[in-house]
């Protein structure tokens, strides 16, 4: 079915502001709706502030030589995906569908472009976040119900205001990797040990033979002993760990959230989880130095905390702002609130509000970019924090796993990368096409477009469609009667044109 034509680009939608509806789900749907629109509303400005002044592919195609264009392709390595997120559509046609609301009232799109970016993009980091956090909290409440405990370990860098992001990072990432890595963290297989021993053996009967010398311990007859690492000294079964970035007076603050998995719940687990995130503050401290950075464990350079201590810790930086209330209401049910905490804590770092008075997350970095012009030198800071943010967080991973943990708790499916899980399409099953000329006319207020169909259902967004003199079409693996523009409803009563009113 085809609405009636218009000429794409002349349907005035205005702005849509925040919307009331005891159908569509009251208080809870309209916090929903306004989370959803300050996202897509950071991701237009963060469109605008993207450093991508020569993305444009005839501009490429412009330059002569094989060198320029080499030198063109480094200096923006990500072409134009992120300009393109949530504005494009992935079908060779140009078209793009809308999805009814799923199970949770949440509607979406289909065939949209993403950019997969959990760092820079808000509506994609959504997204991103909420798959981590049901994963992660699958993890925990496995632990719980095995009756294993769980501990959170925090490690920070001393920084300046004159270090770059990147070498901060650098630096944060090398001394994670000598925290879990080596002989300090991963036991001697019992295989390796065994060779070890037998070697001792057959050296000391040579030596008792008089054909050699004793080896260490030998000629006592102390045997080798197996090396054993942190992760065994103390039970740890596995590891989660998140990277949280802040940006303030003296840099930019780049840290570790781990979140531990002890055998057992007796006594000496809380013991064991404190002398442990301190065997790794060590490790962690001389990874830093590799990279000319360092710590002040006594300055809050290193924090543990265990069991309800921990959840608590973790509820104090829990930031809600990547998830609505009922993907809240989806992760307390299913895995319960203790779980739900610790894993959105670990999963939202960049969403949340920075603790530290005068720090600023990026995303908050970037809604003040989004306000109107104060302070033009401020205003320069900020756009310099921001691109640097964006080039320095490239190719990073917020959340990565110890070997196994996941296969324990259930997780046997592969685990999906960022960009994958971008790609996800939300919403239920996709009930109208709207064609290249109408997502033209849209594309800039699709919070819009998603607030008529969650009120009002297919047949209501067919109404403001034909309203605004916008084509649609039903998708053609749905099964379809046909319909005349008098069989549609009119436009909701309470659709102003830019909003809708109680």
């Amino acid at each position: 079915m085809r609405g009636a034509a218009g000429a794409a680009g002349e349907a005035g939608l205005g702005n849509t502001g925040s919307s009331s509806s005891e159908t569509s789900g009251g208080e809870a749907w309209v916090l929903r709706q306004e989370r959803r629109e300050e996202r897509h509303t950071l991701r237009a400005v963060a469109r605008r502030f993207a450093d991508r002044t020569m993305v444009e592919r005839t501009a490429w195609e412009a330059l002569s030589t094989s060198e320029q264009k080499e030198h063109f392709t480094s200096a923006f390595p990500r072409d134009d995906r992120f300009l393109a997120c949530g504005m494009r559509s992935r079908r060779s046609d140009g078209a793009v569908g809308v999805r009814e609301p799923a199970a949770n009232g949440v509607a979406g799109f289909s065939e949209l472009q993403s950019c997969g970016s959990v760092w820079a993009c808000p509506v994609c980091a959504a997204k991103i976040m909420r798959r981590r956090s049901l994963e992660l909290g699958q993890v925990l409440t496995w632990a719980r119900g095995q009756l294993h405990t769980i501990a959170m370990v925090t490690l920070t860098v001393r920084h300046q205001k004159s270090d770059r992001l990147r070498d901060v990072w650098d630096a944060v990432s090398t001394g994670w990797a000598a925290v879990t890595s080596g002989s300090a963290w991963v036991s001697e297989p019992e295989e390796k040990y065994q060779e070890r021993r037998d070697r001792w053996d057959e050296r000391r009967q040579l030596a008792l033979e008089g054909k050699g010398r004793f080896p260490n311990g030998g000629r006592a007859n102390t045997p080798p002993v197996r090396r054993v690492g942190d992760q065994e000294r103390f039970g740890i079964l596995g590891w989660a760990r998140a990277v949280e970035v802040t940006t303030g007076a003296n840099g930019w603050h780049v840290h570790v959230h781990a979140v531990l998995v002890l055998k057992g719940t007796r006594a000496d687990a809380e013991r064991n989880a404190f002398l442990a995130g301190t065997r790794m503050w060590d490790r962690w401290a001389a990874g830093l130095a590799k990279k000319g950075f360092d710590g002040l464990r006594d300055s809050g350079g290193l924090d543990v905390t265990v069991s309800r201590a921990a959840e608590k810790k973790l509820a104090e930086y829990l930031a809600k702002d990547g998830l609505t209330d009922d993907d809240a209401t989806t992760i307390r049910e299913s895995y319960g609130k203790k779980s739900r905490d610790v894993s959105m804590e670990a999963t939202h770092g960049q969403a949340k509000q920075a603790k530290k008075a005068g720090g600023r997350t990026p995303f908050q970095v970037l809604a003040a970019l989004g306000q109107e012009v104060t302070d033009e030198q401020l205003r320069r800071r900020d756009v310099a924090i921001w691109r640097e943010w964006v080039r320095g967080s490239e190719g990073r991973r917020q959340l990565t796993w110890s070997a196994g943990l996941r296969e324990m708790a259930g997780l046997a499916e592969a685990e999906l990368t960022d960009e994958e899980l971008a790609a996800v399409d939300e919403g239920g099953q996709t009930v109208l096409i709207l064609p290249p000329a109408t997502w033209q006319a849209v594309k800039h207020w699709q919070t819009v477009v998603l607030d008529v169909i969650e009120m009002h259902g297919v047949d209501g967004l067919r109404a403001f469609l034909l309203e605004q003199g916008l084509a649609f079409e039903d998708p053609p693996t749905v099964a379809q009667s046909v319909w005349f523009e008098e069989d549609i409803e009119p436009c909701p009563e309470n659709w102003t044109g830019s909003r809708f009113v109680q």
